[in-house]
């Protein structure tokens, strides 16, 4: 490449829509890529593609031509500009990476700030997975893994009826690895699918690709005839039989249509994703809502750090839920983000993704079943200058005794307790239980003491992967027998089993001092202590900082996480008060 001088940016008029876009200009493979920036108002209407990539390593560019100088771009976008450049018309796309002086912090807060309309004002999104070539893959293999997308998406699947043309019939068999390959590429784009652009997205590999319409009815299709029990899914490759492939995207369905409902869930989704900058999860999520969205954090400030951004990010939660479920969830995780508090949820992914559970959703899903602080609306207070926030509640209870938890890799998304090591945990949890049992069989929250046992052992709820569907009743305790019974060697699923294994991973087992048996946290301790908070329909296990107590100050804490209590869970704790109203404060 001739030597140039590096590129320098104009500003921006920040009170005005005006955007840059990259004319990407003609040329074969390889040529220079050569390029200009035009300075467009979006009330203009200007026609443009709108290109969405992996960043990668910021610190490995190669050179492109902008004008008469140089800018550096990372190698991923270095290549999708080859693939994507047309050999005799130019191209106008907007990517962020070009478009935005990313060392101006004023101009990229103004601009990501109107990312929703740039996303809506597209003819089309682009996204860009990388080079097949790059990935070990022959352009067959990556028509292959697209091509069996398209193949599902018809609802005539080859795989069902013999093949129209020689070959087809071995195209799912031979796609398997290139479709996992596409997958691992696809899924940290999805958050920039068609939730942001008016159109159609198509996902490019090296010069095959497929649209994200595609993706979609897939995993529709998929979902619906796995429910239904069709033969041809065993035929498939192994990425699209169980959930690899259908819950990330139709995790993007659900945010699509529901946007103005479930920000806590949208965030939640996109937990597991990699961003180059961890603002940007809450950015790029939050500034896509709709214009009448309460959210304080619909206009971004790259001004904040990321632990006060996140810190915000939850108190916008309770905020805009008039509730605590933004604090479930969470199971003793390690943070990313050391300066956050222990109530504000870290959104960072870390490296080892096991760090990261992946059982928000069972929590999320039973927490509509209960009602502990019995319609308590919540109090929450900030105090400026410090990391902490006040919320009333009740203390019910203090642990006493606790059964170590079953630990298990939770981003294994199909993989569940065996039947062996749910029998020893059962087992060696019904001995710590037996040592603090009543002598007259009787359980402090009413009914039998062995009622109370298994029950909670499946939080009083019959679940459907993963789902409630009712509260146990009377006939599950049969089940339940007979799966604990050591002679059947090979006890039958039924819906008893199928609750306790999605209830039991990675939690511990409890009895407080009151001699109440609950479920929380693998992380709780002996001496931790449950509190109703109001707002929250759930107990909650809080773990006292000794060196904060005063007497005249509130009672200090860190949040360990939400827990099943029995006998708690109905507002038992709020009849008459029976604790005294107190307020907490959270570090």
């Amino acid at each position: 490449m001739r030597s140039l001088g590096p590129y320098i940016y104009s500003r921006l008029e920040a009170p005005r829509q005006h955007i840059r876009l990259v004319d990407l200009l003609p040329g074969n493979s390889q040529d220079e890529i050569t390029c200009e920036l035009q300075v467009v108002a979006l009330s203009d209407k200007p026609r443009f593609e709108a290109l969405s990539y992996v960043w990668g390593d910021p610190e490995v560019t190669l050179p492109i031509v902008v004008g008469s100088h140089s800018l550096h771009v990372t190698t991923n976008l270095h290549s999708a500009l080859q693939h994507l450049r047309q050999p005799l018309e130019p191209r106008w796309f907007w990517i962020d990476a070009i478009c935005i002086n990313q060392a101006d912090i004023a101009e990229k807060t103004h601009q990501v700030n109107l990312m929703k309309e740039i996303y809506r004002g597209a003819v089309q999104g682009l996204v860009w997975l990388g080079d097949f070539v790059f990935e070990g893959l022959t352009e067959v293999e990556a028509e292959g893994a697209f091509g069996s997308i398209r193949m599902i998406a018809s609802d005539c699947h080859e795989v069902k009826t013999p093949p129209a043309q020689p070959g087809e019939s071995t195209l799912l068999a031979q796609s398997g690895c290139a479709l996992e390959c596409a997958m691992r590429l696809v899924v940290p784009h999805m958050d920039n699918s068609g939730s942001r652009s008016s159109s159609l997205d198509y996902y490019f590999m090296g010069s095959v690709s497929t649209s994200w319409d595609s993706f979609e009815k897939a995993a529709e299709i998929l979902a619906r005839d796995r429910d239904n029990g069709s033969t041809y899914i065993s035929e498939l490759p192994s990425i699209l039989q169980g959930h690899h492939f259908t819950g990330p995207v139709m995790g993007i369905k659900y945010m699509r249509e529901n946007y103005d409902q479930a920000r806590l869930d949208i965030v939640w989704r996109f937990r597991y994703r990699v961003a180059s900058d961890p603002r940007d999860k809450v950015f790029g999520l939050f500034g896509l809502m709709p214009d009448a969205s309460p959210s304080k954090l619909r206009e971004s400030d790259y001004a904040l750090d990321t632990a006060n951004l996140y810190q915000r990010v939850a108190i916008d939660c309770v905020e805009s839920n008039n509730g605590l479920a933004c604090m479930i969830g969470r199971r003793g995780e390690p943070r990313v983000c050391q300066a956050l508090p222990s109530w504000a949820v870290d959104w960072v992914r870390p490296l080892d993704p096991r760090q990261r559970s992946s059982r928000y959703w069972d929590h999320a899903f039973r927490y509509q079943w209960f009602c502990c602080d019995n319609g308590m609306a919540v109090s929450m207070h900030t105090h400026d200058g410090t990391s902490s926030i006040s919320l009333d509640g009740i203390h019910m209870d203090t642990i006493k005794v606790m059964g170590q938890a079953t630990i298990m890799n939770e981003t294994v998304v199909d993989e569940d307790l065996s039947v062996e090591d749910l029998r020893a945990t059962i087992t060696r949890w019904h001995k710590v239980a037996s040592s603090c049992q009543p002598s007259d069989g009787m359980y402090v929250g009413g009914g039998t003491w062995h009622d109370a046992f298994w029950r909670t052992l499946i939080g009083d709820l019959i679940t459907d992967d993963s789902q409630p569907r009712r509260k146990a009743n009377l006939e599950d305790h049969q089940s339940f027998t007979a799966f604990c019974d050591l002679r059947n060697a090979e006890p039958k699923s039924s819906e008893v089993y199928d609750s306790l294994r999605s209830f039991l991973v990675n939690q511990s087992f409890i009895v407080t001092q009151r001699g109440h048996m609950g479920i929380g946290p693998r992380d709780l301790e002996v001496g931790d202590e449950v509190w109703v908070l109001f707002g929250s329909r759930v107990p909650f296990v809080l773990r006292p900082i000794a060196a904060c107590q005063t007497k005249n100050s509130p009672v200090t804490f860190t949040l360990v996480g939400d827990c099943y209590v029995h006998g708690c869970m109905e507002g038992e704790a709020m009849v008459g008060l029976k604790g005294e109203k107190k307020t907490v404060l959270l570090y």
